[in-house]
């Protein structure tokens, strides 16, 4: 059990030629993203406030100067972009994490899209909290959830729930499309737990221990480990301290660390594409 890499898969993938058909393909799906037209590629999910925005963001190679301003606010539209993924750029679209704003995404994403290729899920190893003050002051007030470990055990069973949720609209997609094709669980915000991420590893990949990896085990053995593959890779959208109750967590990687990490992470989600093209 290891983390996903490029350099893991990239000898499964072998040298392929391309023509000048991939450039045109580039620009005319940027296209087709700035005017919010088109199929979904790719579709972002994941809890809310969980970064998924700004990773995509950072894939697109864009956020530096989005964060030097200011965080992104929740998300409560689906949100569309084109990422370039190996030779071949993709229509991404961000669902919101706030189930009541999912419908119309979920619909357009997964139901009768023969073109969806895959799934990039976010998950935090428990480390998010809302931005509204209100609503975090109501989780310890009202729901006792005074420290972070108290906040990230709630968070993992929130997790589940979300991944339970997106398991049911990929296996019906799958059994009427066979698609999406592949799954991206990606461990966003190792820099808060650098020193656990073997911990994270066991919780989060389907040959692990946890009630997460549970639940990736048992989709995979109804739909079949081969027809749809699963990789776990770390993720870090950008490097900052946790603050809860007066309690901090600070980042345990240096810039370049996360650099690295997040370079890492782009390079073996193109190598994941062009592998289920």
């Amino acid at each position: 059990m290891e983390w996903t890499t490029a350099a893991s898969l990239v000898i499964r993938l072998g040298k392929q030629g391309y023509d000048k058909r991939h450039s045109i393909q580039k620009y005319w799906t940027r296209t087709k993203a700035y005017l919010d037209v088109g199929r979904t590629q790719v579709v972002v999910t994941g809890h809310a406030n969980g970064g998924k925005s700004i990773l995509v963001a950072q894939m697109h190679g864009r956020a530096r100067d989005w964060i030097a301003e200011e965080l992104p606010r929740e998300s409560r539209m689906v949100e569309v972009d084109a990422i370039s993924l190996g030779e071949w750029a993709k229509l991404v679209r961000v669902l919101p994490g706030q189930t009541g704003y999912r419908t119309h995404g979920e619909i357009e994403a997964f139901e009768g899209n023969e073109e969806l290729e895959g799934v990039i899920h976010v998950v935090n190893f428990g480390y998010v909290h809302p931005r509204n003050p209100v609503v975090a002051e109501a989780l310890i007030k009202n729901d006792g959830l005074d420290t972070v470990e108290k906040l990230r055990a709630a968070n993992l069973d929130s997790e589940i729930q979300t991944l339970t949720a997106l398991l049911t609209d990929v296996r019906k997609a799958h059994v009427r499309h066979r698609r999406p094709k592949w799954l991206v669980i990606a461990v966003n915000k190792v820099d808060l737990f650098a020193d656990r991420r073997d911990e994270a590893l066991r919780f989060y990949h389907p040959s692990g221990q946890g009630a997460f990896s549970k639940v990736l085990r048992e989709f995979q053995n109804e739909v079949g480990q081969n027809n749809f593959p699963i990789y776990v890779l770390q993720a870090c959208a950008f490097e900052t301290a946790f603050n809860w109750n007066g309690a901090t967590i600070d980042s345990g990687l240096k810039k370049q660390e996360q650099v690295e990490i997040l370079r890492e992470f782009v390079e073996t989600v193109a190598v994941v594409s062009e592998m289920h093209k």
